[in-house]
């Protein structure tokens, strides 16, 4: 949903929907935050916490589901 993108950046935060074991979802994330996402996005590492949600106790299963929500602000020109 479009209006929850633009509530997590109002935030400073931008939401992963992750599925996987913990340790090849995680990788994927930053992976694809790093090199896809934040370097055209206008957007860079904010000084926050991160916060992650973890949904049930098998994070090996290849079907875990857990969120990651990254801190970020506008990029300073």
């Amino acid at each position: 949903m479009e209006w929850i993108d633009d509530l997590n950046r109002a935030m400073g935060y931008i939401e992963e929907n992750l599925r996987g074991g913990i340790d090849i979802g995680e990788v994927a994330l930053q992976h694809r935050i790093l090199t896809e996402w934040l370097p055209s996005s206008g957007y860079e590492w904010a000084s926050k916490s991160d916060v992650e949600l973890y949904f049930g106790p098998n994070m090996t299963a290849e079907d875990y589901k857990s969120q990651v929500w990254l801190p970020i602000e506008k990029r300073h020109v």
